[in-house]
């Protein structure tokens, strides 16, 4: 089993190591209805792509690399894969 990373970067860096890919309507996909259908089939062929942005306790959001449903609020693609044996988190800028 490998052994998984996980590194803390701004969104500074998140914003030039990745690329978020737009759906139809905008840069988010809904975690319900024909968008979540959508990323599921993205999730499939691609998971590693897909990333979860979630609640934290003092109410700002953080993406997580991944499929989380734990404090979900959507979720988001990037064109660029993530190194499987790295989580990474996200702490977006208010």
């Amino acid at each position: 089993m490998a052994n998984i990373q996980h590194r803390f970067i701004s969104e500074d860096d998140f914003d030039e190591q990745f690329t978020i890919t737009a759906n139809a309507h905008n840069d988010r996909y809904e975690t319900y209805g024909q968008e979540h259908e959508e990323l599921l089939e993205i999730l499939k062929n691609e998971p590693a792509r897909v990333w979860t942005a979630c609640d934290t306790d003092d109410g700002n959001i953080t993406y997580l690399s991944g499929y989380h449903r734990v404090n979900r609020q959507y979720y988001i693609i990037t064109d660029e894969a993530v190194d499987t044996n790295i989580s990474f988190e996200v702490v977006l800028d208010d």
